[in-house]
């Protein structure tokens, strides 16, 4: 997996995940959405799309056409803003198609802009945008209706996958790598089969209102994660239950593991201390190197997790750990092909069980607020 440098924090030409850069938020009470989502999700920008047409153009033509932010799931994005540049001063439309008016303003969302040459624009949307929305820009009229119309436009937002109450009671929080981040099918689109909403459903299904707060990033080491925890990236409006996968992208060495999961550990404890936490020993790979190094992290976790217990803060429940290389075998794995680390659908589906038998509600009986 391709690690990812914490400190890139400019717009790449793909999509990527952003630390947030508020990180005052410490014990607040958020209260309305849009603090929410900039807590409990994960600031990212993106690409929407670029365009270089020959002028004239007819009024309502697509100059920009039908970038999807993500083609399924069932997730939304709170889109803080759109950021469009042009060569020419022009008006356009931005069209925003909402599927089935999830996002609270119908189906179709029509904006009139004006544009100015060699300059770029700011367009405030702060909304919430379902996954499957297309967005496109059609083209109005321009000062010059000669030579080629060049536009280029990004979108700023905060990614929160899930579908249930943003103001439940209750949080399942989610800490990993993209096993954790991007679990679901191969195609990485649809964060209701991955095995967080899996674990979080069994906890609704047990009567608890519960939404899922995933925190993963792919490509994370634990100790990159430990420094985004410093940071405040881990923070969330509340946390019930919190769990903890890493280790897959491989630590400088096993005390950088260590104390990377020591750090995270301590981390959510001070900023959840009723959070109920459970460490989850790296799952497995097919790689015999790299599969060697994660089974002294497993051993090194078996010894780590009951010193923390016993330096856990009063009141903090007891950490509990499980072990992620149990919910499928390095067999299994190979047998699914694929790229040796990333399990496909019915492996997410082994792995969301284990967890749900193991630290799931039939385990776990009471949830702290």
């Amino acid at each position: 997996m391709k690690r990812i440098l914490l400190a890139l924090l400019l717009l790449s030409q793909v999509c990527f995940a952003q630390f947030p850069v508020n990180v005052d938020k410490y014990n607040s009470s958020a209260t309305s959405l849009q603090d929410i989502l900039k807590i409990d999700g994960k600031l990212e920008t993106g690409i929407l799309g670029s365009a270089s047409v020959a002028l004239p153009l007819s009024p309502g033509a697509n100059v920009i056409g039908f970038a999807t932010v993500y083609t399924q799931g069932g997730g939304n994005w709170f889109i803080e803003d759109f950021s469009v540049y042009s060569n020419k001063d022009a008006v356009l439309t931005l069209l925003v198609n909402n599927i089935a008016g999830i996002g609270g303003r119908g189906l179709f969302i029509s904006h009139r802009f004006t544009v100015k040459a060699d300059q770029t624009i700011t367009i405030p949307w702060n909304d919430i945008v379902p996954y499957g929305a297309t967005f496109y820009m059609q083209y109005v009229s321009s000062t010059v209706t000669t030579g080629t119309l060049d536009l280029y436009a990004t979108y700023k937002g905060y990614k929160f996958s899930q579908t249930g109450n943003h103001f439940a009671k209750k949080v399942a929080k989610f800490i990993g790598d993209s096993i954790t981040e991007l679990s679901g099918d191969r195609d990485h689109d649809d964060p209701n089969k991955g095995w967080p909403m899996q674990v979080t459903l069994a906890f609704k299904k047990a009567g608890n209102d519960i939404k899922p707060v995933n925190k993963a990033m792919s490509g994370l080491l634990a100790e990159e994660m430990a420094t985004a925890s410093k940071w405040g990236y881990l923070h969330s409006t509340h946390s019930s239950i919190t769990y903890i996968m890493l280790g897959m992208n491989l630590s400088a060495n096993l005390t950088a593991y260590t104390n990377a999961i020591t750090q995270i550990v301590t981390t959510e404890q001070y900023d959840n201390p009723k959070s109920q936490i459970v460490v989850i020993k790296p799952t497995v790979t097919t790689d015999a190197p790299r599969e060697a190094t994660l089974a002294t992290y497993r051993a090194a976790l078996t010894t780590l997790i009951p010193t923390l217990n016993a330096a856990r803060p009063a009141g903090s429940p007891a950490i509990l750990l499980i072990d992620g290389s149990a919910a499928y075998t390095v067999a299994e794995l190979a047998a699914a092909g694929g790229d040796g680390v990333h399990p496909p659908q019915s492996l997410v589906n082994q792995l969301a069980t284990y967890v749900i038998n193991n630290a799931g509600p039939s385990v776990i009986t009471s949830l702290n607020q």
